[in-house]
């Protein structure tokens, strides 16, 4: 799994992931993007989610770790 954030000077912050097939549905990606939520929150950093209608299990594992989801449509 790869994954990381990217945090810009107007105070928003991007998280991307990576990880392989073999992973998938076995808690790995909830657990590391919970971590990282608690960072951020720790480092007061707001959490503000933009996802893709299609990415059905991450609006799955945002829902789970309790993020509520800002903006989810269609992407082109």
């Amino acid at each position: 799994m790869t994954f990381g954030a990217t945090l810009f000077t107007d105070g928003s912050l991007w998280i991307r992931y990576k990880l392989a097939e073999l992973y998938w549905g076995k808690g790995v990606a909830t657990g590391s993007l919970s971590w990282l939520s608690d960072e951020l929150q720790l480092h007061r950093l707001a959490i503000q989610d933009s996802v893709d209608t299609r990415e059905h299990a991450l609006i799955h594992i945002l829902q789970k770790i309790g993020s509520s989801l800002l903006d989810v449509r269609p992407q082109g």
